[in-house]
């Protein structure tokens, strides 16, 4: 007897550095559409990559209304897929659909999601790592919002355990990241959400940087740089230099002009310089500038209307690949960032070739090459950013993580041959 395949791959979608997303068909679920997200099994490595590990570990763990739901995890021979409901939108694009910017109660419905859905995760020990629009998906009829790609979520269950610092895309990634810190805390997702709702309020990202510095020096430049009475704990980490640029914090208002007042507060306490400082999830959902969407029951027509035109022109669906796939894996990604700094006000362009000597001063320090030119011998060096170390999945646990449900995810993330990276 022939076996019929469960799922029938109706297309790509979009591929990234992860993998690739197809739209498929569940012929044993009256032909629902879903999407699957397939992981390449290298023939020369060992089991499945630990981003899918800690991806469907954390994932069964995790049963929440703002958050996506892993359905099924099938294991071919040469690749893994990662079944998710079919969702038709994300919030960049909903966004972008809008000329005039999202409205208020949009913005605010948007948020509330976001943070009830942190909050479960964070409820739960787990950090996602990864917070930016486009892993953040919409469902058009209902205007819900769903955290998604979790693979390079964390479980911050052990208080000494120390992580990657090149975690989340650089736009929405908190300063005492690229400034060398390796503790996996909540905390790192709040500065993201308070970037996100930063750029739905603006209508363009924050802090959009070019280069690690690049991005660094676009916060200090907002926010003020960092000294020993301002972000003290930040001047203390091990890649801020004494030598960088000094700023004066700018207030928030100057760049969002039209954000009312509650919601400056609520921006300002998210990037709070201090990460023990931030609001946590919890925290911001009791903020004045939502407490007229808390409890609420439905989206406001307005979110309904604004996401549905974000689906009208392209294929709804690869929203859904690029909400599942990593920074750059948009085909737009680069064209955006390059009119973003096109607009840039004459004094932030006047700070290009500042940014750039900070480039070469913090590679420097961190005793690597700029532009080619091997560094002299530093006195004062960190660990080289974003360093991995190697993570190898004997094929038994690969096996037995898929064929075990009842795995907990603290069997998975927390194991010896599983480090969260």
């Amino acid at each position: 007897m022939v076996e019929i395949p469960r799922y029938h791959v109706i297309g790509q979608i979009a591929q990234g550095a992860y993998g690739v997303v197809f739209k498929a068909m569940d012929v044993s679920d009256s032909n629902r559409t879903v999407a699957l997200k397939r992981i390449e099994l290298a023939l020369d490595e060992d089991g499945i990559p630990p981003t899918a590990i800690r991806e469907i570990a954390l994932l069964k763990e995790l049963r929440h209304e703002n958050v996506i739901q892993l359905l099924d995890v099938v294991h071919a021979p040469y690749h893994l897929d990662l079944v998710f409901h079919f969702v038709d939108s994300d919030l960049k694009r909903c966004m972008e659909s809008q000329v005039r910017g999202l409205s208020l109660p949009t913005i605010k419905w948007y948020a509330s999601q976001l943070l009830s859905g942190l909050s479960y995760c964070h409820g739960c020990r787990v950090s996602h790592r990864d917070l930016k629009p486009e892993n953040l998906l919409v469902e058009l009829r209902i205007g819900r919002l769903l955290l998604a790609d979790f693979g390079l979520s964390c479980a911050f269950r052990l208080p000494d355990r120390t992580h990657t610092r090149e975690v989340v895309t650089l736009w929405y990634r908190a300063p005492e990241l690229l400034l060398g810190a390796t503790r996996c805390t909540p905390a790192i997702d709040l500065w993201s959400v308070g970037c996100i709702l930063a750029e739905m309020l603006r209508g363009a990202p924050l802090f959009p940087g070019q280069s690690e510095v690049d991005q660094l020096f676009s916060i200090f430049i907002a926010r003020g740089t960092p000294n020993g009475s301002h972000g003290a704990g930040l001047a203390s980490l091990p890649c801020f230099q004494r030598a960088f640029p000094q700023w004066r914090a700018r207030p928030l208002a100057e760049l969002l002009p039209d954000a009312p007042a509650e919601a400056l507060d609520l921006i300002e306490r998210l990037l709070d310089y201090d990460p023990a400082a931030r609001l946590s999830a919890r925290e911001a959902l009791s903020h004045p500038f939502l407490k007229d969407v808390a409890g609420s029951a439905c989206a406001p027509d307005c979110a309904v209307h604004v996401c549905a035109s974000a689906g009208a022109d392209t294929d709804a669906s690869s929203s859904v690949a690029a909400a599942q796939l990593p920074a750059g894996a948009s085909a737009d990604a680069d064209t955006s960032a390059l009119s973003l700094y096109a607009a840039e006000d004459d004094a932030l362009r006047a700070l290009r070739t500042a940014r750039n000597d900070g480039d070469e001063m913090l590679l420097r320090s961190r005793g690597c090459a700029y532009d080619g030119v091997p560094p002299p011998a530093p006195e004062r060096a960190c660990e080289r950013h974003g360093r991995r170390a190697a993570a190898s999945v004997p094929p038994q646990h690969a096996q037995h993580v898929e064929l075990s449900p009842d795995r907990s995810a603290d069997d998975v993330v927390t194991g010896a041959a599983v480090e969260c990276a």
